[in-house]
């Protein structure tokens, strides 16, 4: 699960969390779970993820890097940590993409 959760680049607590959270409104995936279906809880953490991942992360700056953002350029020394805003969401590229289905 670990691994499942570094490759996707997700906030490895939150996503364990939300895939709790959906088990919990869905007795029945939360009963294929409880029965051992592995391969299942690797979807239901996957579809969790795709829902609800949002995740901060902390960024170093190992160059000088500058940001322009259209209005105004903005200079990022060596060694800045900066936060960064995630959504890992997909629930708009295609039809039923918005509701929970593993």
């Amino acid at each position: 699960m670990v691994l499942l959760h570094l490759a996707s680049m997700s906030n490895l607590f939150a996503a364990m969390g939300w895939t709790l959270v959906h088990l919990l409104q869905h007795e029945d995936a939360l009963a294929r779970v409880v029965a051992g279906d592995d391969a299942f809880l690797s979807r239901c953490a996957q579809e969790s993820i795709r829902l609800a991942q949002r995740s901060i992360m902390m960024r170093t700056t190992l160059t000088t890097v500058d940001v322009d953002d259209g209005t105004r350029t903005y200079r990022v020394d060596p060694d800045v940590v900066l936060a960064t805003m995630l959504p890992l969401t997909n629930t708009s590229a295609a039809p039923g993409l918005e509701r929970y289905d593993p």
